[in-house]
């Protein structure tokens, strides 16, 4: 039987990948992506329903994570509620722009 991943790492792992990835250890945010890839990608798809745009909004969001990194406080929430905000930030910004150019 395979084992379920747990996606607030609650025995502590993200937080130490987090940590690790802050002093530069891409492996460790190499491990983040792995984990959290599928289901970001999964978020923003089933909101835009469109595979290109969900690809790319998912580069973004991964980006922006490793971009700011050093703001993520393990005490204040939860690292996938976190990566989630910033998908969410995405997809808004995303929203906003394709009506600028509508109009």
């Amino acid at each position: 039987m395979k084992q379920k991943e747990s996606w607030d790492f609650q025995d502590g792992s993200a937080e130490k990948w987090v940590e690790n990835a802050k002093q530069g250890d891409s492996e460790a945010f190499g491990r983040i992506y792995s984990l959290f890839f599928k289901k970001i990608y999964c978020y923003l798809y089933y909101r835009c329903l469109h595979r290109e745009t969900a690809e790319d909004l998912t580069s973004q969001v991964f980006l922006r994570a490793l971009e700011k990194l050093s703001t993520f406080r393990a005490g204040e929430g939860t690292f996938s509620a976190w990566m989630y905000g910033i998908a969410h930030n995405a997809l808004v910004d995303f929203y906003r722009s394709r009506v600028r150019t509508l109009d």
